[in-house]
């Protein structure tokens, strides 16, 4: 039985048990972390590390009662999810050559604050290496994950604001009188006389409130 689980893979991580999302994890972990700086992990290209990691070391401690998890320690993470997504699309760039010049005009994006935590990540990282270019754009993805959070928050509150307020004692009601809403005063004005004791007035705001309540 522990053989076919084994087989499986269910005792990999959710994100690390198809082959696809294995290759774009080592990927991103080798287009991240300059190996080229170890001493012997430089000797390890990213498939070799990719298949002793999963097929070797992985399955060894997996068959020993070992599995890897996230960790559950409240520590400011980096986002895994946001540093693949960043490497494949700096693939795709690179592969379709698109460059940006160091020539460009800056481009005015109306988002100051999200700009503000470019620069500064980009003052942190100013290497033009592949490994320093690597280490900055996963930094300003981690910096740009919680203040695009913080701006949607935002936004849903203003939203809220600017949204009809309904004071606690009233109601939304259709601007067209709907058939309960006529049958309530019809019914009513049937069983009304009006006199010096209960005019129009008083029948119009009763006929109002009767109607108000059948909305």
């Amino acid at each position: 039985m522990i053989e076919e689980w084994l087989k499986s893979g269910a005792y990999l991580p959710a994100i690390m048990r198809d082959f696809h999302d294995q290759k774009d994890l080592f990927k991103a972990m080798h287009e991240t972390i300059d190996v080229e700086e170890h001493e012997y992990a430089r000797k390890v290209d990213c498939v070799t590390g990719h298949c002793y990691v999963i097929d070797v070391f992985l399955w060894f401690m997996a068959r020993r009662g070992y599995t890897l998890q996230r960790s559950r320690a409240k520590l400011d993470f980096y986002d895994l999810d946001a540093t693949i997504e960043m490497c494949n699309a700096r693939r795709i760039h690179r592969h379709e050559g698109e460059d940006v010049k160091d020539d460009d005009e800056p481009l005015d994006t109306g988002a100051p604050r999200v700009e503000a935590c470019i620069d500064a990540v980009m003052k942190e990282f100013p290497g033009t290496s592949a490994a320093a270019q690597a280490r900055y754009f996963e930094a300003v993805h981690q910096e740009l994950a919680p203040l695009a959070r913080e701006l949607e928050r935002e936004n849903i509150a203003l939203r809220a604001m600017l949204s009809p307020v309904v004071a606690k004692d009233s109601k939304r009601v259709p601007l067209d009188p709907t058939p309960a809403m006529l049958d309530v005063a019809v019914s009513f004005a049937l069983n009304v006389r009006i006199n010096r004791e209960y005019n129009w007035s008083a029948y119009m705001a009763d006929v109002y409130r009767r109607m108000i309540a059948a909305a």
